[in-house]
């Protein structure tokens, strides 16, 4: 991604040499005119008004255009089976049962970046294409036909276009070749330089003809019609090697409009694509530079629109090109000006730098007048008759202005195309970003684009809304965001997606080991066969691998996580879930910083908001330590103790629990031998040696340890029984506290602790339960242990801290466990279980950040 100030100054690899190398007798004008079908026609209006207001969020006016709403509707309509496939698939534990309120609104955005980005968009898109075996066998499989919306701009919007024009086609054969496309993108031949100097003379001279008939028609034109030209040669349908320098028919998708050509595939005629739209900025009258307050527009089959508060209008994509002012058209509608190619090229003009001495060429082609246009002052934008011209004159600034000078859609810094998603009326839920942008030396991302996207939506008076993300590049570098797939905006205080901000799941180009090719220059304008299969694979990879293994494979949870953040939206809005289902869908993350010794986990359980957060070291064991202590009833009722409300002190003896005086907040110490030795055989071990204690230290007076009723209960123990103990691990205790970051003392009314724990769970190194009171679950609960804590916490919050290696010894979590444990720091929970983590779980630095694959190592 380049800066505004960058794109008119870049001169560095212009296409000099390619006009020296030109042999000007090879290039002489071809006889009288050409009719490629490139050049816009004129014709009669249609009686519907051709500029519609786009309306307001905040006055619950705001729509898209009633073909995008009835397309989008169509298509919904068709995905539920979809939607019960891609579910039950991915191991998540939900079934359709849980979506009684619909299934998510999904969207993808693909970011700018040339040749790199586009390459990076098909790689990384092909892992979630439910043809694809490789990506079935992540179980990422299945969004992209899961997708309501796609966006592109610069070479994101070239894979948006052409993967659009073609029917949807299977990545693989989009870019290499097959049935819709038989060469694939041909870029062994370069946009400016193909690599034949001979064939390169007829290639500019088909090129520079097609744009002459479109300045004879009276349009126009820039240096952005001919790299709209160069882009269609290789990325829409038309071309061949056979025919590459070929002017005849079908003329390079000369005559496809953006539109039709879409809306006249199979894919798009069944509802079977994402609606598609391009995303280009504008350059304003006499700047140089394009701000964020500028206007941001999307080019859709049906629109030429805007959302923006300062303008929200929108015109007909069919008449775009017709000179309008107030809504009306000044004589005939022009048609066809929205050529493929060119919407392409404008999405990505900061290219047209490069071909600033092709004005050279086209003087030897005897197109002198063609020649000067392009010299002039905005030749290296894309010239767009203004269709919203006379409009919003108090806050549009070129509200007077006839022709609008139209720019590559990153030039903002906004270099990943959220803003279409973000437009309230969408409804948008997830937004799956992929970010190939070169913000750094190396050519990758650092972030710059979603930080440059929230400040804009914090500028948009309520009209757009953005997940909480760093503030700076720095920060967002910092928490490794731009080296490992995060998920912005967990947290959330609404579940309607108009009423709040998308979940945003960020899959930055990110180096993946040593030998990646995928951060190639922007500039980079031609692949070989080889590059180009190295850097698909490393996109599939990048894309479908979570945060590689040590070893350097794949992360076989990272389908299932994707898939709970994709879900998360639409299972809050269905309501509470029951616990028995949300138990199993828990969600374990470990550090990424050095997962052998330090592990943070963090199990979300719902609708108790039962959450286990687990913050471990490795278990290192100790000496074996035997300890002998005798300790009767008659000591816990002189310093006010009682056993567990659920095993009175008579069955102290039979359980072997051992009561114990802490100091003056004392609770028990409770634990059951069976429980923690699983791995022997009980009876062996109640005979030889009784477990360890486990402290379970509560914050509350005496005068809460009491029953129901509120007597105190009578502890009883024979003198004789013994507790006999084992080997010790580090850190090897637990205890109970309330959070006075969420409910304060004296609210709080904890009854007892439990009085067993599963055999994973004998590693405990904390429990912590905050005052939360919740209602009670509406059927049983299968798990036991769950069922105690329940009944003992009343409902409430609570945190466990061991290691995770133990939580997967309990069969209870083991499927949780493998689906959850290889992901990020911090957790940031979805939103019905935000309000349960302490403020100390969120870090002000780095926003509300869901991370869901480790850092590259660092």
């Amino acid at each position: 991604m380049l800066t505004s100030a960058s794109f008119l100054g870049f001169r560095c690899l212009s296409l000099l040499l390619l006009a020296h190398s030109l042999d000007a007798a090879a290039i002489a004008p071809l006889p009288g005119a050409v009719s490629s079908g490139y050049a816009p026609t004129m014709g009669a209006c249609p009686s519907t008004p051709l500029v519609r207001d786009t309306g307001s969020p905040l006055k619950g006016s705001q729509a898209v255009s009633a073909e995008e709403a009835a397309y989008v509707a169509s298509r919904q309509a068709t995905l539920p089976t979809l939607w019960n496939t891609y579910i039950s698939s991915t191991g998540t534990g939900y079934t359709k049962a849980q979506f009684t309120k619909g299934y998510p609104n999904f969207g993808i955005a693909v970011s700018g970046g040339g040749e790199r980005a586009a390459l990076y968009g098909a790689g990384a898109l092909s892992a979630f294409d439910a043809r694809n075996s490789s990506a079935v066998r992540t179980k990422t499989a299945g969004l992209l036909q899961l997708a309501s919306r796609i966006t592109g701009l610069s070479g994101g919007s070239w894979i948006v276009g052409s993967l659009a024009s073609r029917g949807l086609p299977t990545l693989s054969s989009l870019v290499f070749g097959g049935d819709s496309s038989p060469n694939g993108w041909i870029l062994q031949k370069g946009l400016f330089e193909t690599g034949d100097p001979a064939g390169d003379a007829a290639y500019y001279a088909n090129i520079l003809h097609d744009v002459e008939a479109k300045r004879l028609a009276g349009f126009p034109v820039s240096l952005t019609d001919v790299f709209g030209r160069t882009i269609a040669y290789h990325f829409d349908p038309g071309t061949t090697i056979a025919n590459f320098y070929s002017a005849a028919a079908p003329n390079h998708a000369a005559a496809l409009d953006f539109g039709p050509t879409i809306k006249s595939t199979m894919a798009y005629t069944k509802f079977q694509m994402p609606y598609p739209l391009i995303v280009v900025d504008s350059l304003q009258y006499d700047t140089e530079k394009v701000d964020l307050s500028d206007p941001v527009y999307e080019i859709g089959p049906a629109e030429f629109a805007n959302y923006d508060p300062i303008l929200s209008r929108a015109t007909n994509l069919t008449y775009l090109g017709t000179e309008i002012n107030n809504g009306k058209p000044v004589g005939q509608c022009a048609m066809h000006f929205s050529n493929l190619g060119f919407v392409q090229g404008s999405s990505a003009s900061l290219f047209v730098d490069l071909v600033n001495n092709i004005t050279s060429i086209a003087a030897q082609l005897g197109l002198a007048a063609l020649a000067d246009e392009l010299q002039a002052t905005k030749a290296l934008t894309a010239r767009y008759p203004n269709p919203f011209e006379g409009q919003m004159p108090s806050t549009y600034e070129e509200s007077n202005q006839p022709v609008i000078s139209i720019v590559d859609g990153g030039l903002n810094l906004e270099n990943v195309p959220f803003a279409p998603h973000l437009v309230k009326a969408r409804n948008t839920d997830v937004i799956l970003a992929l970010d190939a942008s070169a913000d750094t030396s190396d050519n990758h991302p650092d972030g710059a684009s979603l930080i440059a996207t929230s400040q804009r939506a914090s500028m948009s008076q309520g009209y757009f809304s953005f997940p909480p993300v760093p503030s700076s590049t720095g920060a967002f570098q910092a928490g490794n965001y731009s080296s490992r797939p995060t998920f912005f905006g967990c947290k959330c205080e609404s579940t309607t997606a108009s009423q709040t901000y998308p979940l945003v799941i960020y899959l930055p180009n990110r180096p993946i080991g040593a030998g990646t090719t995928t951060n190639y220059s922007t500039f980079t304008l031609s692949y070989t066969l080889a590059q180009q299969s190295s850097f698909f694979d490393y996109a599939h990879t990048i894309a479908s691998s979570g945060i590689p293994t040590a070893d350097g494979g794949s992360d076989p949870a990272w389908g299932t996580c994707l898939a709970c953040a994709v879900l998360d939206r639409a299972r809050n809005r269905a309501g509470p879930l029951s616990l028995a289902t949300v138990d199993s869908l828990a969600k374990v993350h470990r550090s990424s910083r050095n997962p052998q010794r330090w592990r943070k986990t963090q199990i979300i359980v719902a609708p108790t908001s039962i959450v286990m957060a687990v913050k471990t070291k490795s278990a290192v064991a100790k000496k074996p330590r035997k300890q002998r202590e005798i300790l009767s009833c008659d000591h816990c009722r002189a310093k006010k103790l009682k056993c567990d409300r659920l095993m009175p002190c008579g069955a102290c003896k039979t359980r072997k629990v051992l009561c114990s005086n802490v100091g003056k907040r004392e609770s028990i110490l409770a634990s059951h031998h069976q429980e923690l030795m699983a791995d022997t055989n009980a009876a062996s071990h109640r005979s030889r040696r009784a477990p360890s204690s486990v402290n379970l230290q509560t914050p509350f007076s005496d005068d809460d340890m009491t029953d129901a009723d509120g007597e105190a209960e009578a502890a009883e123990i024979d003198d004789d029984s013994t507790i006999l103990g084992e080997p010790a691990l580090e850190n090897r205790s637990a205890s109970i506290s309330s959070s006075s970051t969420l409910i304060s003392q004296n609210e709080a009314h904890m009854g007892a602790s439990w009085t067993k724990l599963p055999p994973a769970f004998a590693h405990l190194e904390r429990i912590e339960i905050p005052a939360i009171r919740e209602p009670p679950p509406s059927h049983p609960v299968q798990d036991d242990f769950l069922q105690r804590v329940y009944d003992n916490s009343h409902g409430r919050t609570f945190k466990l801290e061991m290691p995770l290696d133990k939580v997967k010894q309990h069969s209870q979590y083991t499927a949780m466990a493998n689906a959850f444990d290889s992901y990020g720091e911090q957790f940031y929970s979805p939103c019905q279980t935000d309000n349960f983590l302490a403020a100390s779980d969120f870090s002000s630095q780095h926003g509300e950040a869901l991370e869901l694959a480790g850092s590259s190592g660092a």
